[in-house]
């Protein structure tokens, strides 16, 4: 498991410098670990490379196969709950 954590790490690591996106969105809540009974933070490796880049993680999206193959305006109204880390979000694209 180890191995392939380090894999995605770099792979992630270079596409946060080739890209430079500023968020990133994703149809799924894309770390296995959290699925385990016993998780903790340390297990968030993804999480802990992109937003120590200073990228938004977008997770939930749906009906993201209907985008175009290309980028498009995006925004994410949110709300700020007090004493939380997230903000819940409603997300749009305008194509």
């Amino acid at each position: 498991m180890a191995r392939s954590r380090a894999s995605y790490v770099r792979l992630v690591t270079w596409l946060l410098v080739a890209w430079g996106p500023k968020n990133i969105g994703f149809d799924f809540f894309e770390e296995y670990c959290a699925r385990l009974p016993d998780f903790s933070s340390e297990d968030f490796p993804m999480h802990r490379v992109i937003l120590g880049a200073g990228v938004v993680i977008m997770e939930g999206l749906t009906s993201l196969g209907a985008l175009p193959r290309r980028r498009v305006d995006f925004a994410a109204p949110f709300y700020k709950i007090a004493g939380t880390e997230d903000a819940p979000a409603r997300f749009f694209a305008t194509v």
